[in-house]
């Protein structure tokens, strides 16, 4: 785990929250069969898991999957950096082949860069877990200037990945999630390179 930066925004651990949770549960005689679900540890990740994706769980931007595997075809290296837990993996690859047929894990991604910040202990858009991406996409040989960030959150993802020295577009294509401030929109040191109406889009931006 790389040591945060001032400003940095300390992730908490929903597992560690469950894992709490489950101790004081112990205390009032409550047992686990451990055979079945692991010990604590095991059992609040899957308490976790299971809360995450019922109540709140993860949804594909429409047409994700079709520009995804454009990319990839293109042999153009992609990546992924979320805020959550690092099963959130597993239920964004659920969501996406809800849509269609994925490629290969090692192809989707093929840039090495699969990165959520319960990994490292700081959300976005804390410096450290923009720092660690550039990092390793440095070392599968992309340099931050080759990268093109795409979000529908401008402070939160896109201000922070441009500082770092990421081209940035801004996908308005619905309202859900849209975050964005006039002012850094009309400031030239934090606009995004591109406004997106659709993921589709990201394929006429981009060149192997």
């Amino acid at each position: 785990m790389r040591a945060s930066a001032r400003g940095d925004i300390t992730e908490v651990s929903v597992v560690e929250v469950w894992r709490q949770l489950i101790e004081k549960l112990f205390e009032k005689a409550y047992v686990i069969d451990e055979g079945l679900y692991g010990d604590v540890d095991e059992f609040a990740e899957k308490v976790a898991y299971f809360f995450h994706c019922c109540l709140q769980g993860l949804e594909a931007r429409e047409g994700a999957v079709h520009v995804m595997t454009e990319l990839s075809g293109r042999e153009i290296r992609q990546g992924c950096l979320s805020d959550g837990p690092e099963f959130g993996l597993v239920q964004l690859l659920r969501a996406l082949s809800l849509q269609a047929v994925l490629p290969p894990l090692y192809e989707l991604f093929g840039s090495g860069v699969v990165l959520f910040s319960s990994q490292l202990g700081v959300r976005k858009p804390s410096q450290s877990l923009f720092q660690e991406a550039v990092s390793r996409l440095r070392t599968g040989g992309i340099s931050a200037e080759e990268t093109l960030y795409v979000s529908c959150r401008l402070m939160t993802d896109l201000v922070p990945a441009r500082r770092m020295g990421m081209k940035t577009a801004l996908l308005v294509s619905e309202k859900s999630g849209l975050e964005f401030s006039r002012e850094v929109l009309q400031n030239p040191e934090t606009r995004p390179d591109r406004l997106l109406t659709s993921l589709t889009q990201v394929a006429a931006l981009v060149q192997a």
